[in-house]
C-alpha cells in the first residue's frame, strides 16, 4: 500500500514520442509523494503514460499486489529492460518483412558529426556507406524469396547481354555479374517491401502491428490493458477500468476525512477522415464500432464489455425519441465516461504505419434524411461511413492546453521531449568537451547531466521581450551550455531549438514537424506556461522509434525522467500564480475595454440585439426571462468596465454605487457568490459545438 494521499494536488500533461515514454514513469514516481494527480492528459506515448499514472493514482490505496505506485515502479523496471519494448511490437499479416527490415536497418547509423575534415570526413562518408550496405543486407535478409527472384532475374539479364560468358570467364565479367546479381536481390526485396507498404498495409488498417497476438504472446495492447487494470487494483478477469471509475474515486486525507479524489483523464486522437483532432472520451453518442474489427485490436474481455455497455443499451438511448438500431454486428460506443481507458489509450497511440489505425463508423446524413420520422428499423451497413482514427500526436503531440484555467488553483505540469544531435554535447557529468566533438550520449546520460551547445538554440522572441526577460539565467550562465533536463524560469524567454535543415528529406521532415508542433512550441514560450513544463532533451539514439535500445541508453532515459520529476517536485506555485494573474489581467483589461467600446456604440448595438432577439427566427433565441437577465448582466458588466476606466476615487465610488444599486435594488444585501450556480444566462442555449476562452499565442 502506498503512502497516505498527499494534501497537495497537481495536473500533468505528457508529450508523445513512442519509446521516449520511458521518461515518464520515473518522473511520476518523483512527484507522487508530494502531489495527488487530479487531471492527467497526453497524446500518443504520452497517453500511455497518462493512463498508467491515472490507474496508479486510482489504485494508490488498493493494497493489491502490483497496484498503485509500487506497481508503477515495477513497470518502470520492465520497460527499461533491453528487448522488452521491442517484443511488445509484433507485426501481423504480411507486415513482418517490412517490420524486420526497418528494425534491422535502424541498427546502423552514420558518424554523428557533420563538421568533419580530413580523415574525419572520410570516416563520415564510410559511415554513410556502411549504413547503406547494412540497409541493403537487411532488405535481402528479410525478403529471401523476392530477393532470390530478383537475383535470378539479374543473373538471366547478365547471361542474356553477355556480361557473364561462362565459357569465356574473366574476373571483371564475374565481378560485374556478381554485383548485378546482388543489386537484383536488393531490388527484388525492395519491390516486395513497396508492395507490402502500398498494397498490403491498407488491407490491414494501415499498420504493421495490431497490438493483439493470436498466439497469446505478450504484445502492446493486451499487455497495456492488463497493466492498467493491475495498477488500478483490479482482478485480471474484472471489467476494464473506465473513465467513470476514475472520476468517482474518493480517498481519506491525513486527518482521516473522506474527500473527493476524482481523476480526470483526457487524451487526444486524430480523426483522419474528418481532418480534425478529438478529445477522448468522446462527447458524441453517434460513433459505432464493428465487433469483429475490435476483436482484432483489443482483448476479448474488453470487446465483451464494449458490447455489454453499447450505447444503444444505455437507459438514455431514447432521450431524443426512438433511436434506430445499428446494423447487425455493429454497436454504438459506450457513453462518454463508460468508455474503457484502454480503448481511448489505443486510439491515441496509433503511430502511423507502425500501429494499425482504429476504425469507427457514423451514419451518413443522407441515411438519416431518407428515413421516416420515428422509424426504428435498423440501419443497413451501407448507411455507415468508416472513420479512421490514428495517433493523437499527428494533430496535437503535446496538448499542454488541457486543464488550463484562467487563474489556476493548482499547478498543471508538463513534460516536453526534444532532441539534440550528439555532436552538440559540450559537457557531460562535469567534464567539458569541445563543441563538435563526438560523444556517446546515452552512456554519458546514465552517469550525469549533459549540456548542449547554446549555439543550437535560437533567439526568436528574445528581442521583443521585456528587459527582465532578456536577463541571463544565473543558474544556466554557470554552465557550458543548455542542460539536457531543465525547467525554465517564469521571467526567462524559452529559446526554441534550431534545426539545421540539410537535403530534401530533411526539409520535408521539418515541414511535417512544423505543422504538427507549431502550436505546442509557441504555447510553451508563453509566460505562465514555460515555467511549468520540464524540458527533456534526448539524443538521436534515445527513444523515438528506437525499439531495441541497449541497457545504457535505457538507464540514461530513466535518469532524465527522474531528474525532470525532481525539478517539478520543487516547483514554486506562488510565483507561477502571480505570472498567470499578470498575463490574464493584461489580456482581460484590453478585451474589456474593447468590449465596452462595442457595446456602447450605435452600431452594431449589441444591447439592441438582445432586446430584439424575439423577432429573430430560430437562431439561438432567448425566452423572455432569459432576455431580461441577459440585458441586466450586460449593463452590469458595462458599469464594471466604467469602474476600471475611472481616473479618480470619487468617480470610481460613484460607478460602484450604480453597480450595487443595479444588482441589489432597494438597499438589499448582495446575493452570496455561488460558483456552481446553474443559472448561467448566456450559457443556456449557447451555440454548439462548445468553445473555450484561453490565453494562446498570436498564431
Amino acid at each position: 500500500m502506498d503512502a497516505p494521499v498527499p494534501e497537495k494536488d497537481c495536473d500533468l500533461v505528457m508529450k508523445g514520442g513512442v519509446t521516449s515514454g520511458i521518461v515518464y514513469p520515473p518522473a511520476i514516481l518523483a512527484l507522487k509523494d508530494k502531489y495527488r494527480f487530479r487531471c492527467i492528459g497526453g497524446a500518443s506515448a504520452g497517453a500511455i503514460a497518462a493512463a498508467v499514472a491515472a490507474a496508479a493514482e486510482f489504485g494508490r490505496e488498493s493494497g493489491r499486489a502490483g497496484s498503485g505506485f509500487a506497481g508503477l515502479a515495477n513497470l518502470e523496471k520492465k520497460i527499461s529492460t533491453q528487448g522488452f519494448m521491442r517484443d511488445l511490437f509484433r507485426p501481423t499479416g504480411s507486415a513482418p518483412p517490412l517490420f524486420h527490415t526497418l528494425l534491422d536497418g535502424g541498427f546502423v547509423s552514420r558518424t554523428p558529426s557533420k563538421k568533419r575534415s580530413g580523415f574525419g570526413r572520410v570516416t563520415y562518408f564510410l559511415g554513410g556507406a556502411a549504413r547503406n550496405v547494412g540497409i541493403a543486407l537487411a532488405v535481402v535478409k528479410n525478403n529471401p524469396l523476392s530477393a532470390l527472384i530478383g537475383a535470378a532475374a539479374a543473373f538471366g539479364l547478365a547471361v542474356l547481354f553477355g556480361t557473364l560468358a561462362i565459357w569465356q570467364a574473366a574476373w571483371w565479367r564475374v565481378g560485374a555479374a556478381a554485383l548485378l546479381v546482388l543489386a537484383g536481390a536488393v531490388v527484388g526485396g525492395a519491390v516486395h517491401l513497396v508492395w507490402i507498404l502500398f498494397v498490403e498495409l491498407p488491407r490491414q488498417r494501415f499498420g504493421m502491428c495490431s497490438g493483439i497476438d493470436a498466439k497469446g504472446r505478450t504484445v502492446l495492447t493486451s499487455w497495456l490493458a492488463d497493466e492498467i487494470d493491475t495498477l488500478a487494483g483490479r482482478a485480471p478477469d474484472a471489467r476494464p477500468l473506465t473513465f467513470a471509475d476514475l472520476k468517482s474515486k474518493t480517498a481519506r486525507d491525513n486527518s482521516g476525512a473522506t474527500r473527493d479524489a476524482g481523476i480526470t483523464l483526457q487524451m487526444v486522437t486524430s480523426n483522419l477522415s474528418h481532418q480534425m483532432p478529438l478529445l477522448l472520451p468522446f462527447e458524441t453518442h453517434e460513433l459505432l464500432f464493428q465487433r469483429d474489427e475490435m476483436a482484432e485490436l483489443f482483448p476479448e474481455r474488453v470487446v465483451r464489455y464494449l458490447v455489454e455497455r453499447a450505447g444503444e443499451k444505455h437507459p438514455d438511448a431514447t432521450e431524443h425519441g426512438p433511436r434506430p438500431a445499428p446494423p447487425a454486428g455493429y454497436h454504438y460506443l459506450p457513453r462518454e465516461d463508460e468508455l474503457p481507458v484502454i480503448v481511448a489509450t489505443r486510439m491515441s497511440l496509433s503511430f502511423p504505419v507502425l500501429l494499425q489505425a482504429v476504425p469507427l463508423y457514423v451514419v451518413r446524413v443522407s441515411a438519416h434524411a431518407a428515413r421516416p420520422q420515428g422509424a426504428t428499423t435498423p440501419f443497413a451497413a451501407g448507411d455507415l461511413m468508416r472513420l479512421w482514427f490514428s495517433d493523437g500526436g499527428i494533430s496535437s503531440n503535446f496538448p499542454i492546453h488541457l486543464f488550463d484555467a484562467w487563474l489556476p488553483g493548482r499547478p498543471t505540469f508538463g513534460i516536453n521531449l526534444g532532441d539534440v544531435p550528439a555532436e552538440h554535447v559540450v559537457e557531460t557529468a562535469g567534464t567539458a568537451k569541445p563543441a563538435g566533438a563526438a560523444a556517446t550520449p546515452s552512456a554519458a546520460a546514465a552517469s550525469g547531466p549533459q549540456y548542449f551547445d547554446r549555439a543550437q538554440f535560437g533567439s526568436v522572441g528574445v528581442d521583443a521581450a521585456a528587459p527582465q526577460d532578456r536577463e541571463p539565467d544565473e543558474e544556466l550562465a554557470e554552465k557550458a551550455g543548455i542542460p539536457d533536463v531543465y525547467l525554465p524560469k517564469p521571467n526567462r524567454v524559452l529559446p526554441p531549438r534550431w534545426v539545421d535543415i540539410r537535403g530534401l528529406f530533411g526539409f520535408l521532415g521539418q515541414v511535417f514537424a512544423t505543422a504538427q508542433n507549431y502550436h505546442d512550441t509557441t504555447q510553451m514560450m508563453l509566460p505562465g506556461c514555460r515555467e511549468r513544463v520540464a524540458q527533456v532533451l534526448l539524443a538521436k539514439d534515445e527513444g523515438g522509434l528506437n525499439l531495441d535500445m541497449p541497457e545504457a541508453t535505457l538507464k540514461g532515459i530513466v535518469d532524465k525522467g527522474r531528474r525532470a520529476g525532481l525539478l517539478l517536485h520543487d516547483f514554486e506555485f506562488d510565483p507561477h500564480a502571480w505570472v498567470r494573474f499578470r498575463v490574464l489581467m493584461d489580456k482581460l483589461e484590453q478585451r474589456l475595454m474593447e468590449w465596452r467600446s462595442r457595446v456602447g456604440s450605435a452600431t452594431p448595438g449589441y444591447v439592441g440585439l438582445i432586446e430584439h432577439n424575439a423577432t429573430r427566427a430560430g437562431c439561438y433565441r432567448m425566452d423572455g426571462p432569459q432576455e431580461r437577465r441577459a440585458e441586466r448582466r450586460m449593463r452590469s458588466l458595462a458599469l464594471l468596465v466604467q469602474v476600471w476606466k475611472a481616473h479618480d476615487d470619487e468617480r470610481e465610488s460613484e460607478v460602484l454605487a450604480k453597480l450595487e444599486a443595479l444588482l441589489a435594488p432597494d438597499g438589499a444585501a448582495l446575493p452570496p457568490y455561488a460558483p456552481e450556480d446553474a443559472d448561467r444566462v448566456f450559457t443556456n442555449g449557447a451555440p454548439r459545438p462548445k468553445s473555450v476562452l484561453r490565453v494562446t499565442p498570436l498564431l
